[in-house]
């Protein structure tokens, strides 16, 4: 995970950073979801990714956004 964030151009020292920089990404994904017409599909996607990012779990929250592109 670190890898991918940081072929983003995101330098990251340690897991906290790494942890704030899945954040920011997943945040930023489940607003531009949530300002979107989704088909049935991606509003459980949505969901699936509010709930893990309330439970802390943003690189799951960014590989269940990955996956289903």
């Amino acid at each position: 995970n670190k890898q991918k964030v940081e072929s983003l151009g995101v330098v990251l020292d340690g897991t906290e950073q790494l942890d704030n920089a899945l954040k920011q990404i997943v945040d930023n994904l489940v607003l531009d979801l949530e300002g979107r017409t989704l088909n049935e599909n991606t509003q459980v996607i949505l969901a699936g990714m509010k709930e893990l990012a309330n439970e802390g779990k943003y690189s799951e929250a960014l590989e269940l956004y990955l996956t289903n592109q």
